[in-house]
């Protein structure tokens, strides 16, 4: 396998901007030939709060997919007496693989991507990989969660 070095800045394939933070991640993640980075498992409330550049995995409901920027607008409202949190998950990298009932609004979905901020008002995940949840007990997930923070 042979790797090219890119320069500072510049990105191959014509990919637009908001997508090389992406192939630099992608490049690191090559660099390193003991696999990739493990993603962190948190709650969609805790995305916020979640240094940029930040792989994460969480579960969130879809709310809306908004087509022009392909993104999906995830819910989760937890805890219970909080307002509902809302992610956004630019799915454009996935687009390919992801099945249509997995962009309809009631969905839960798992994703696992790298936390991004941006000059847009919001938290931002670019996700890497997209998955159906299946039918979930919600209530043993938060558990689960919980119980999982508390022992780190």
């Amino acid at each position: 396998m042979t790797l090219v070095a890119l320069a500072p800045g510049t990105c191959p394939l014509g990919l637009g901007s908001s997508d090389q933070g992406f192939v630099r991640r992608m490049n690191t993640i090559s660099d390193d030939m003991s696999g990739p980075v493990a993603s962190n498992l948190v709650l969609l409330s805790d995305l916020g709060t979640i240094a940029q550049g930040t792989k994460v995995r969480f579960l969130g409901c879809v709310d809306e997919y908004v087509v022009p920027t392909a993104t999906l607008r995830l819910k989760h409202k937890y805890p219970a007496a909080s307002s509902t949190e809302v992610v956004n998950v630019d799915i454009v990298h996935v687009l390919e693989r992801i099945r249509s009932h997995e962009m309809e609004v009631g969905t839960w979905i798992n994703v696992i991507g790298y936390v991004e901020r941006r000059k847009e008002k919001g938290v931002f995940v670019q996700a890497i990989t997209v998955w159906d949840a299946g039918l979930i007990d919600l209530s043993a997930y938060e558990k689960a969660i919980e119980a999982r923070e508390a022992a780190a």
